[in-house]
């Protein structure tokens, strides 16, 4: 059998990653593959070399019996403009379907809960998304409930939820922040606040997440999560573009959900810890905190090999 629900594969200069997300779309029998490679950054030898490895991959190793659809760009659009139009593109043919960006390897069962839910909620225009995101646990579930924030390492949407996203924010002003971050407490008020007001000041845009976010959380809508994480982010390194550092969420464990699926919509557990975790200004002490508790942890653990080797 094969995979019926359109996806989206974002790449830009990583073929090793490209290479894992083939395997695993091959294994799955993805039915529609759509692929944007955004192009080398001008003067960069090791971009031009790395995109052409990534595009190789592409044009070659996609083996199996499927419609694939290619955005491959000349010149290097970058992160905010890149993916944004890219997601664009993608629901301009589609009306439905799983985005997943190169660096974020999914748990194969994420692909068959999101498309149940992309059935079940097409209609329900409070739901903006899935995500396979759940920072808190990696054990076995058969549960899903509810945030008021997008996760994007990897995750599915309807069109009608991308339609009315704009890259610039320019609708964005003090006054008209989203009501429900006006009602935040001030650490979380002052994150979304500061993270989009570098949206509006920058001429491009750097990324193209807050934004939608902005959307989201302006209409008032939901996204649905595991009760378990169903995906590992393998791009914290020096190459990444916004996560350079390892931290507390680099390269999850991933679990299991299960079916029946079964909603639990009661919990408002992961939205307190996203809240408290990751959507909160910090200061100096908290934002280096995460970050440094795993480079001492495998320091240690590097130390302790040495040791006894």
């Amino acid at each position: 059998m094969s995979y019926d629900t359109p996806i989206l594969l974002l790449t830009f200069n990583r073929p090793e990653f490209v290479k894992e997300q083939i395997l695993l779309l091959r294994k799955i029998k993805a039915k529609y593959v759509y692929i944007f490679s955004d192009g080398p950054r001008i003067k960069n030898e090791l971009d031009r070399l790395n995109v052409s490895k990534c595009r190789n991959i592409l044009d070659n190793e996609i083996d199996w019996n499927c419609l694939v659809k290619k955005k491959f760009e000349k010149n290097n659009i970058g992160c905010g403009l890149g993916v944004s139009g890219a997601i664009t593109w993608f629901f301009s043919l589609v009306e439905e379907g799983l985005i997943i960006e190169d660096d974020c390897l999914l748990s194969e069962s994420f692909f068959e809960f999101a498309e149940e839910m992309l059935n079940k909620y097409r209609f329900d225009e409070s739901i903006a998304g899935i995500t396979a995101d759940y920072r808190i646990s990696s054990k076995d579930s058969f549960s899903y409930g509810l945030i008021p924030f997008p996760l994007i390492w990897g995750w599915a949407t309807w069109k009608r939820a991308w339609d009315g996203y704009k890259p610039f924010l320019n609708q964005l002003k003090s006054f008209n922040l989203p009501s429900k971050v006006l009602k935040m407490p001030l650490k979380q008020r002052n994150y979304w606040e500061k993270n989009f007001k570098k949206i509006i000041e920058s001429d491009i845009p750097h990324t193209w997440d807050y934004q939608f976010t902005y959307l989201v959380l302006n209409r008032d809508q939901k996204f649905i999560h595991p009760f378990t994480n169903l995906v590992k982010n393998m791009g914290f390194n020096d190459d990444a573009t916004h996560t350079k550092m390892v931290n507390e969420f680099s390269f999850l464990e991933t679990g299991f959900l299960r079916k029946p699926y079964k909603a639990n919509f009661k919990s408002s557990r992961y939205e307190e810890f996203l809240s408290r975790k990751v959507f909160s200004e910090r200061n100096f002490y908290d934002k280096y905190r995460h970050k440094l508790k795993p480079l001492i942890k495998n320091t240690l653990k590097s130390f302790k090999y040495k040791l006894y080797k």
